[in-house]
């Protein structure tokens, strides 16, 4: 059985915790009135597009890049949770609905 396949998705889901983590920090420079909150949040579109090339496997970095912006910022591990529970599902509902009405990618 060949392990190579899964190195690959296993560094590119890496990479995505990495590039969501990095544009989040990004994003919350941003932030006016809030430390966590900002009106430019690019993880977003990285996270679409994430869903979007990789399909429902990207999940998981999806989850603990959100987390790990929230956790670092100002947020508790439950709301830390919850935003990224929210994030992840944001990202799949859109992939879902652009792929159904929008002819995919």
């Amino acid at each position: 059985m060949r392990r190579e396949p899964y190195v690959k998705v296993l560094i590119l889901l890496i990479s995505i915790v990495g590039v969501y983590f990095l544009a989040g920090k990004l994003g919350l420079q941003l932030a006016y009135i809030n430390a966590s909150s900002s009106a430019v949040w690019p993880c977003t579109g990285i996270a679409l597009a994430a869903v979007l090339v990789l399909g429902i496997r990207a999940w998981p970095a999806i989850f603990v890049g959100s987390f790990l912006v929230n956790i670092t910022t100002a947020g508790g591990i439950l709301t830390s949770l919850g935003i990224a529970a929210g994030n992840t599902v944001e990202a799949l509902a859109a992939a879902y609905l652009i792929t159904k009405y929008a002819g995919g990618r």
